[in-house]
């Protein structure tokens, strides 16, 4: 549930801009993630902007139509590029007047982006407004798309339907065989596998599940159901929980509607008592399956053996869809046939789980398309060696294609989400209108740390790297060579280039008339291209940055660790771990503990090699390293990273004093021949507690994407 409110000074903005028949321009939406915030109380009309602490992601509209002549929609789509973090707020902002117009709490929920490893979230955030007479107030005079429309309560509204249908049939619970019955062996209580329904819900244990039971009292063990769905699919959630109290029916903080049923009880004494069967005497049962079974048995030939009501259904569903992840694993000595073959073998229906298709080390010679068509719900990958996810001009696994058609890898109507990475497609014959890739109607495609090249430097044959017809893609870190185009998207279709290099044969990195968002391009040599980089002059790749230190007013970056000697798991962060042993500025457990300095440094740990310390930078300024020692006396025995501790320079202080006679004090002695002066006597102590500089606070960040 989110409960939306009009502030009082966006009432205000819009009451001045129908008086002056001004327009109101709404063009930001802000998104925050604020503590101790009531999500389920309507926010005040005197609501002010957040505070830049609790402002996790602002942005444009990303377009804005019209639902009716007095209400409009916004809307942002937070891609997987977008995180990590978590949105509890929402609202319309006028930079114009400077004016937060509308907003809109919600539950706490996340929205994390994509890494090397880890696939991000895709949120479309909408945000309507009803105005009289609002296209005249804002300008706005396009209808809205479909995709900003709120298909949520339609889609509730089927799911429940499904779910009162299998209740009609099943009733409030129902289970196949000893599914979910409770045993007992040597004192451990045992849930048996099986699949039941729950008030019209499908739950399936694939294997036993033992119980923890509390000897000296009474317990009832309770299955709780629901079903979790959004705008992608649903799927039934479902847990066993033991309690020495009764339970019931209720309904989460999320709003979602939780089915709570009793499957048996487990005496002081250890008595089991099942409590499978349903009270319900109206739904179809096994006995009445079985009973018309035997009534259709009468006449044996005119029904074969081999019918199984109760378990065809289950056989059909694994058939065409996964029902667990899959790795299909191809090496060179494959035909592009063979491989094909694997591939068609494969459900389009990916339920939910990944394929991946792994690529082993070697050249792969081509004489066929290798096309992947039609696969949905779950993600597909297309693997290269996990040592080439970098960025890279040669792979250890290269696709080449040397057949009479035109495209080495093709993907059409493909709604899963794909990711290529680490693999060279090119070609090695001279073939006209050659293309590496071409997709068609897809959603997702990720291509990252790949080599797409032509056969040679003739590139007048018209050679492309990938051709995108109406599909959202992106590539990523990526190196293009010996290609007329690189990417050539004339058709329609969104497209994202980040860090990819372009090497010195090609001749257009793009042609395209639908939508480029760039950044971090670097190319080399090809004058002709219409394509102007952005922010000046930029050489390299996105991952030149794994490595930079940056600070920042925040807790979180984007692909960025704070500094402050946490742990990290080594394989989830592959480029900053190359990046230190590659830097040499990694230090051992044994070192770090010999001289607490080197805390500076990422360090090892003593027990598990899989686990790396990040740097430790708390309380420390920097200083720019000088091997001459012109400026930094330890500069010629310093190394980049070290640590200098706090000093202040040699220098004298003055101290009066008198003496006559042979007169003495506690610490400073008169000589009473010759009246001199000798021994010590300290000053009075003044300042802090440390010697510093003036500083502001920040923290340290360092990359890893």
């Amino acid at each position: 549930m989110s409960n939306s409110v009009l502030t009082s000074a966006g009432a205000a903005l819009i009451a001045q801009c129908q008086l002056n028949d001004e327009v109101l321009n709404i063009d930001q939406m802000v998104f925050a993630d604020i503590d101790d915030l009531d999500t389920s109380a309507t926010p005040s009309t005197d609501t002010e902007m957040p505070s830049i602490d609790d402002i996790v992601h602002q942005c444009a509209a990303t377009k804005a139509g019209l639902l009716n002549s007095n209400s409009i929609v916004y809307s942002a789509i937070l891609d997987s590029l977008v995180g990590d973090f978590y949105i509890n707020f929402m609202g319309l902002y006028c930079s114009e007047h400077d004016v937060l117009v509308a907003v809109c709490v919600m539950p706490r929920h996340r929205k994390y982006a994509t890494s090397s490893f880890t696939l991000g979230n895709s949120l479309i955030k909408n945000f309507s407004l009803e105005i009289t007479d609002v296209s005249n107030l804002t300008g706005i005079t396009v209808s809205a798309d479909t995709w900003q429309m709120d298909f949520t309560a339609r889609l509730v509204q089927i799911d429940e339907r499904e779910r009162l249908s299998n209740y009609d049939i099943y009733g409030s619970k129902y289970f196949f065989d000893d599914g979910f019955s409770i045993v007992e062996s040597d004192g451990t209580y045992t849930l048996q596998a099986g699949i039941g329904y729950i008030d019209g819900i499908r739950v399936k244990l694939d294997a036993a599940k033992d119980l923890t039971i509390t000897d000296d009292t009474i317990q009832y063990v309770y299955i709780d159901a629901c079903l979790n769905g959004d705008i992608t699919g649903v799927e039934a959630l479902w847990s066993v929980e033991v309690s020495d109290t009764e339970q019931s029916n209720y309904v989460d903080d999320a709003s979602q509607q939780h089915f709570v049923e009793l499957l048996g009880t487990i005496a002081a004494d250890g008595t089991i008592t099942d409590s499978r069967e349903s009270d319900d005497s109206s739904i179809i049962g096994e006995q009445d399956i079985e009973s018309q079974i035997n009534e259709h048995n009468t006449d044996p030939d005119a029904h074969p053996d081999t019918f199984d009501p109760l378990g065809a259904a289950d056989e059909a569903i694994e058939a065409n869809m996964l029902t667990a992840d899959k790795t299909l694993t191809f090496d060179n000595s494959m035909t592009a046939a063979e491989i094909q073959a694997l591939i068609d073998a494969v459900p389009k229906n990916l339920g939910g789980y990944t394929l991946t298709m792994q690529f082993a080390d070697g050249t792969f010679a081509l004489v066929s398309t290798l096309s992947l068509i039609g696969f949905y719900g779950g993600i597909l990958n297309v693997y290269g060696s996990a040592d080439d996810f970098a960025y890279s001009t040669s792979k250890s696994v290269q696709l080449m294609y040397t057949g009479a058609g035109s495209t080495a890898l093709l993907f059409a109507r493909v709604s899963a989400q794909v990711y290529i990475y680490g693999i060279t497609i090119g070609n090695n014959a001279e073939i006209a209108s050659f293309m590496a890739i071409r997709t068609n109607q897809c959603a997702n495609i990720h291509i990252r740390y790949c080599v797409l090249r032509g056969q040679s430097d003739d590139i007048s044959d018209y050679h492309y790297g990938i051709i995108n017809y109406q599909s959202q893609l992106t590539l990523q870190d990526s190196y293009i060579n010996n290609l007329h185009f690189g990417l050539y998207s004339e058709y329609g279709g969104d497209n994202t280039i980040l860090g990819c290099y372009c090497g010195t044969n090609t001749y257009d990195m793009w042609v395209s008339s639908s939508k480029i968002t760039a950044e971090n391009f670097g190319k080399s040599n090809y004058p002709n291209s219409s394509y102007t980089k952005p922010g000046g002059t930029i050489n390299g790749h996105a991952s030149d940055r794994v490595g930079q230190i940056t600070t920042n007013q925040r807790t979180t970056m984007q692909d960025a660790l704070l500094m402050r000697g946490s742990s990290i798991t080594k394989a989830d962060y592959p480029l900053l771990v190359s990046f230190a042993e590659n830097s040499s500025f990694i230090k051992t457990a044994a070192e770090l503990a010999a001289d607490e300095t080197l805390r500076t440094f990422f360090t090892e740990d003593a027990d598990d090699d899989t686990i790396l310390y990040l740097p430790d930078w708390r309380g420390v300024s920097t200083r720019g390293l000088d091997p001459s020692g012109t400026f930094d006396p330890d500069g010629a025995s310093r190394s980049l990273m070290s640590y200098q501790a706090d000093a202040y320079a040699s220098h004298t202080h003055t101290i009066n004093y008198g003496i006559s006679g042979s007169s003495s004090t506690e610490s400073v002695y008169g000589d009473t021949d010759n009246n001199t002066l000798t021994g010590t006597k300290p000053t009075n102590a003044s300042g802090g507690t440390e010697t510093r500089g003036k500083n502001v606070a920040v923290n340290y960040f360092i990359y890893y994407n």
